[in-house]
């Protein structure tokens, strides 16, 4: 039976040099017409890598797969077809929902399936939470202390607590602990309640 061979051609897959049995078969292009380097699959003369020397690229087509560190030592690293609308994905292996996406203008980072962070250029806003989910977003401080906390089931916000009260008739979309200082007027449409001073 054939197995694969080795050949060296032109871009008229004409043979300068053939290695093995009639069958399917490889090729590498020492030079195309554009001076890239190929390696090419004879099977559907599909181009699996090409060295561009105009452009010094490394073009492949397909996966790769690395036992080790995937160390690229260069500025910048491009996803996609360069289309501006091909959504693109940074996926973790092994864990297909949690992953950094790209598309046009937008980035938005998801875990568990779940989007913690999203940036869309098109409105202007940046997102926590984006898929509506009950997570939660808190701030600490220097020595791990909440300064920021949202509730996401609750509906209400803490400042210096982690533990606001649900919002509503029993209590208030947002809870202090700590003082509060104010170098304007203090205007609500209804009651102020406080246990401490209000400056």
């Amino acid at each position: 039976s054939g197995f694969a061979q080795l050949r060296l051609s032109d871009d008229n897959f004409s043979d300068f040099l053939a290695i093995g049995q009639e069958g399917n078969v490889g090729y590498i292009k020492t030079s195309d017409a554009d001076n890239n380097f190929k390696f090419r699959r004879g099977s559907d003369n599909r181009d699996l890598v090409s060295l561009d020397f105009n452009d010094d690229e490394i073009l492949l087509s397909g996966s790769v797969t690395s036992s080790g560190d995937f160390s690229v030592q260069s500025q910048n690293i491009f996803l996609g077809g360069g289309g501006g609308t091909d959504e693109v994905k940074l996926i973790h292996n092994g864990d297909l929902d949690t992953y950094l996406l790209f598309d046009a203008n937008k980035v938005n980072l998801v875990a568990g399936n779940k989007s913690a962070l999203k940036y869309d250029a098109s409105d202007g806003k940046i997102r926590i939470n984006n898929t509506n989910q009950d997570v939660d977003f808190q701030v600490n401080d220097s020595d791990g202390n909440v300064m920021l906390h949202t509730d996401a089931s609750k509906f209400s916000v803490g400042i210096g607590t982690a533990t606001p009260p649900t919002s509503g008739s029993n209590g208030y979309m947002l809870a202090v602990e700590g003082d509060i200082s104010s170098s304007g007027f203090i205007s609500t449409n209804s009651h102020i309640t406080a246990s401490g001073n209000i400056s």
